[in-house]
């Protein structure tokens, strides 16, 4: 590689860095703007910070004040500004196209989970300010600025709508539809069985409750419609991700098989790091939903969104068969 090929590069990855730090920022400022504006509305401009600072200082909120509010909203668009260069850096790897549809479906699983899991994880109380439903819009507000701007500043700023940019790369198309039938897979397979124990909709709500409620047990588990439907909306979310996640890495495996190897290890990492999570969060999922009843679902999901990309993925298969992918490990 020459010199000037090299700084082009660099270049290249300096421009990325930044943008997806402004990115990040700009989502970070969004959510601010729709809370102080929403809480306006109610007649507390500073509600939602006020309860957000007063859970993780551990503080009185009559005794929350300006400069911990600064604090909180420092840290807050900083955690954006990192995951938004996070966004650049997985659109890049897994050849998505930066736009507003696929920043719309960042924020509102990637800043969504993140929010609830870093209440779970630090033991902190989940609040009822802001209500799941109001925080997860806020976050899909902010994905889909951070997408409109990544798009302004992409190299694909001005080709096509952005539906038609959707419909048009393969990997998204792919990554959507796979993720869905694998979301469907799972959610048909909780549903059955909770159906055969006379209990409809019972993983939903369980799993639900873990993640907005931090729920330790059984006996904190909420059965509510709302509580589902939130759970269903993170679920298939979710799968959406992991679908153009797996849609990426076979689309890479078949213009370079060397990255068998490297794609291997990714994705046992993200299934120990998913087990270590729910471990961490409540081993009690575990014993009250069956583990033998989550790993066989899972495995379903995995075999059915395996199934579609082995079915529209000539090459990977000729790749396969003749061992040449193999020969790579």
């Amino acid at each position: 590689m020459t010199k000037q090929a090299l700084s082009d590069r660099q270049r290249v990855r300096r421009a990325a860095t930044a943008d997806g730090l402004v990115a990040g920022l700009l989502g970070g400022l969004t959510v601010v703007a729709f809370f102080l504006i929403l809480d306006a509305t109610q007649g507390d401009p500073t509600r939602t910070a006020t309860a957000l600072a007063s859970a993780v200082l551990g503080m009185d909120p009559d005794t929350v004040g300006a400069p911990h509010l600064t604090l909180l909203i420092g840290v807050h668009l900083a955690v954006f500004s990192v995951v938004g260069l996070g966004a650049v850096w997985l659109f890049q790897l897994t050849r998505v196209p930066q736009n507003m549809p696929v920043g719309a479906l960042y924020g509102l699983v990637v800043y969504t989970l993140l929010f609830y899991l870093a209440f779970s994880l630090s033991h902190l109380p989940v609040l009822e300010v802001p209500p799941w439903p109001t925080a997860m819009a806020g976050n899909l507000l902010a994905g889909i600025v951070m997408g409109a701007y990544l798009h302004r500043v992409g190299p694909l700023h001005g080709r096509g709508t952005q539906l038609s940019l959707m419909r048009d790369h393969p990997v998204l198309r792919e990554g959507m539809v796979g993720g869905l039938l694998a979301a469907a897979a799972l959610a048909g397979w909780f549903l059955v069985g909770d159906l055969i124990m006379g209990e409809p909709f019972r993983t939903s709500a369980t799993l639900g409750s873990m993640v907005f409620l931090s729920a330790e047990g059984p006996e904190a588990v909420v059965r509510s419609a709302n509580m589902v439907l939130g759970y269903t909306a993170v679920h298939v979310a979710t799968f959406l991700v992991l679908g153009v996640l797996f849609a990426g890495s076979v689309t890479g495996l078949e213009r370079v098989p060397g990255l068998v190897s490297a794609i291997l290890l990714f994705f046992v990492l993200l299934a120990v790091a998913f087990v270590g999570m729910v471990i961490t969060v409540g081993v009690w999922i575990l014993e009250y939903l069956s583990i033998w009843s989550i790993l066989a679902g899972h495995l379903l999901a995995a075999g059915t969104i395996g199934a579609y990309l082995w079915r529209v993925h000539p090459v990977l298969r000729e790749e396969i068969r003749t061992g040449v992918l193999w020969r790579e490990l």
